[in-house]
């Protein structure tokens, strides 16, 4: 502490700027502010020279006053520092057992997070499985599997932004719910337009087999109307009577629809 107080003079002198020569030339007393009142000089001593020792000696007396004032701050100074130290050495233990504590809770939401991550799988899976719907229900598939991607991606910043905090336990612990939350509010949602698919796909299958139970009727009637006699249909209308093509075309048109409606629902 002495080597410090020493060093510390020191510098304030040099920074001062009181030198001998400056003593000299200012004339004045810098800390008090009074003009230097030399005594008088011995009989063999030149007055000059009286009077300038006699100035030097007030003006550096007075800078070492100030100096030991300037020394004496810092001394102060620096015992507020140790506090200061020792305080934040205590919080820094104190910090070291939270961060503890956070990395045992920080494991468990890793491992919450890997449970999501699962459950999120498993929807992707359940998405790729109803791409086979018709292209209404595709469109809403893709949207379902952007919006998962998205709460999967969420997910995972979230919890990237979780591993950093180490600081609040509380704040990280609330983030990690809210994620939780929202994973969850995001696989409930996948799983209702999953739910809405299927039964699309069911309506779809249930309309395919009466449209080919239709076609089916169709074809059975068109048979049945191909075993009339060739000679009542040659009464009904003339050789060269183009309503009968017409007329096979238009018992033609139900069942070609018909046969199309399976390949539309596919």
């Amino acid at each position: 502490m002495k080597r410090l107080a020493i060093l510390l003079l020191g510098a304030a002198a040099v920074m001062s700027g009181l030198t001998t020569n400056e003593c000299s030339a200012q004339r004045v007393c810098v800390v008090r502010q009074v003009v230097c009142r030399p005594a008088p000089p011995p009989r063999r001593m030149p007055y000059r020279v009286a009077v300038q020792r006699a100035y030097d000696a007030c003006v550096c007396e007075s800078a070492l006053a100030e100096s030991q004032q300037k020394v004496e701050g810092l001394e102060a100074s620096v015992e507020d520092l140790n506090t200061q130290l020792a305080s934040m050495t205590q919080e820094r233990d104190t910090s070291l057992a939270k961060n503890a504590e956070l990395a045992a809770q920080l494991a468990a939401m890793q491992a919450q997070a890997a449970k999501l991550q699962e459950q999120l799988k498993q929807t992707q899976q359940q998405l790729a499985q109803s791409k086979k719907a018709t292209q209404a229900a595709k469109a809403q598939g893709e949207k379902i599997q952007a919006d998962a991607d998205a709460a999967a991606k969420e997910a995972a910043n979230q919890l990237a932004s979780a591993q950093k905090a180490t600081a609040d336990v509380k704040k990280a612990n609330a983030e990690i719910q809210e994620q939780r939350k929202a994973a969850e509010a995001a696989r409930d949602a996948a799983q209702k337009e999953v739910d809405a698919l299927k039964a699309t796909v069911q309506k779809l299958e249930s309309d395919n087999k009466k449209v080919q139970a239709e076609l089916d009727a169709a074809k059975q009637a068109a048979m049945n109307d191909a075993k009339k006699p060739a000679v009542e249909a040659e009464g009904d209308a003339p050789a060269d009577d183009p309503a009968a093509p017409a007329a096979d075309a238009n018992a033609e048109a139900p069942a070609a629809e018909a046969a199309e409606a399976p390949a539309a629902a596919e």
